[in-house]
């Protein structure tokens, strides 16, 4: 049994990994009560980081066929959460960064995002060793100081250009536990990272 923030899994799961799953979840555990412990927390927050939750801890299921199902019913939550544009918060302290995706200004493309894996993958890195935290969820096409959406395009973030980013963040010994693209309309979408440093050896 593992609880998850507003879910409980209850399955079998891959014996090697089941240490480093149970200590990253119980970092999220802790975001996600940290934000409800709040006197108004944000909701919207609250079922996002738990489908984040879901959604990471399914990658570590024995079964296939679970595995498939619950990536579908997180796919379909994360695109009607995110075609209603919830309440997302910067949250520095728990580790929750928004990142501006691309914003075009006079025929150029600007923003966080880069359109090229190895760069992209570098301003993440240099990002995430800034924060000095173990664990940060990256909510990219979100601008951090407006909260509007700057979506990247989604032929920009497609399958093949995610794998090639994961490669260029494990290369520089970072754990991708999840890189999502999260469709916001036909054209666009926020892309989802979760990353956690590798436990030294």
């Amino acid at each position: 049994m593992l609880d998850i923030g507003d879910f409980s899994l209850f399955a079998r799961f891959d014996i090697n990994e089941w240490q480093n799953l149970v200590s990253t979840t119980e970092t999220l555990n802790k975001i996600i009560q940290a934000i409800k412990s709040e006197n108004m927390p944000n909701l919207d927050m609250v079922k996002t980081l738990s489908y984040i939750a879901l959604k990471l801890a399914s990658n570590y299921l024995k079964s296939g066929n679970l595995k498939k199902i619950i990536g579908e019913v997180c796919a379909k939550a994360f695109a009607d959460l995110f075609s209603q544009k919830p309440r997302i918060e910067e949250r520095d302290e728990l580790g929750i960064e928004l990142k501006t995706g691309i914003i075009k200004r006079n025929n150029k493309e600007e923003g966080f995002y880069k359109n090229n894996p190895q760069k992209f993958a570098e301003e993440i890195f240099e990002n995430f060793n800034s924060k000095g935290k173990k664990l940060v969820i990256y909510f990219i096409g979100i601008t951090e100081d407006t909260k509007e959406y700057s979506p990247i395009p989604l032929n920009y973030i497609r399958n093949e250009t995610l794998i090639k980013i994961r490669k260029h963040l494990e290369d520089k010994e970072l754990k991708v536990h999840l890189i999502e693209s999260i469709p916001v309309n036909d054209k666009q979408g926020v892309l989802l990272l979760v990353i956690e440093k590798k436990d030294e050896k």
